[in-house]
């Protein structure tokens, strides 16, 4: 008996929700999310039970991609909506499930990369979604921030600069796809790493040989904080720089397009090397040890 009423709500829930969910899908802006149910509302969990059932049922990886982006998206419309000072839990927790709804999006648009099953086209267009993803975050209200759980707030800085790691509009190298692929590494860390030798003018060998990754895992994961030892950058500067690179990126992808003059070429080479500089190392006994690293 108690199957009956449940489906009754399920089947109503759907009709007053649809509208939402129509609007998630074909909006462009990020900044007009709505946030449809939030967890003061005693259809939440229903609402939650809904999304999730729509991703598991989701078998195509690009779709998810988008589904997920979606998710995040909603979790900072939530985060807005809900009253920190009465929900500070909720507060916490939406946070937490926008940096895994994005890390999982991260992973799954890896994936594609590695393994050759995603058009140029595409990827640009889910790479853009995710960076979107990304700012989107800047738009929580200042009276929810200030609330949120440090150790969250670390947690998702990290998913930021995986985020703009993976949303980096490089053209990979296939070579060095297929040398990361040999060393088993999961797709994540092989997109990462290639960014880095992009962003930070090491050569894949050298990024290779840092100590970047965390102890004890069985899967090779980055530690950030080994990261901003051996780059001289905190996290917060990974993102600032990584911002700024994949928007002269995107402005060298729309010259080739346009088939631009030499001339703006060269400045946006040059803006790219005003970034890289950046990310260079800060401390000399690191640039030593690199140079002992190139003599090997």
């Amino acid at each position: 008996m108690k199957k009956v009423p449940f489906l009754i709500v399920l089947i109503l829930f759907f009709f007053l929700n649809l509208n939402v969910l129509v609007y998630s899908a074909n909006s462009t802006d990020l900044n007009e999310t709505d946030a449809g149910i939030t967890p003061e509302s005693p259809f939440y969990k229903v609402d939650l039970f809904w999304e999730n059932l729509t991703l598991k049922l989701t078998l195509n990886n690009q779709k998810k991609v988008d589904k997920l982006t979606n998710n995040a998206n909603e979790r900072i419309a939530e985060m807005n909506k809900v009253d920190p000072e009465k929900n500070l839990e909720w507060i916490d927790k939406l946070y937490d499930e926008y940096g895994v709804s994005l890390s999982m999006a991260n992973d799954i648009l890896s994936g594609l990369v590695c393994d050759g099953k995603i058009s140029d086209e595409k990827l640009a267009k889910y790479q853009d979604k995710i960076e979107k993803t990304v700012l989107n975050e800047e738009n929580i209200k200042e009276n929810v921030k200030n609330k949120l759980n440090q150790e969250i707030v670390e947690k998702v800085k990290e998913v930021k600069v995986d985020s703009y790691l993976t949303a980096l509009p490089l053209s990979r190298s296939k070579e060095d796809l297929k040398k990361l692929n040999e060393l088993k590494l999961n797709p994540g860390l092989i997109i990462k790493l290639q960014s880095l030798v992009h962003v930070s003018d090491y050569t894949l060998d050298e990024i290779l040989e840092l100590d970047i990754y965390k102890d004890n895992k069985k899967v090779k994961e980055i530690d950030f904080n080994k990261l901003e030892q051996e780059l001289g950058l905190s996290k917060e500067g990974l993102i600032d720089n990584l911002k700024d690179f994949n928007k002269v990126l995107k402005e060298i992808n729309k010259d080739k397009e346009n088939n631009v003059n030499n001339e703006n070429k060269d400045k946006d080479k040059e803006k790219l090397d005003e970034i890289k500089e950046k990310i260079k190392d800060k401390d000399e006994n690191k640039g030593k040890t690199r140079e002992v690293r190139n003599k090997k």
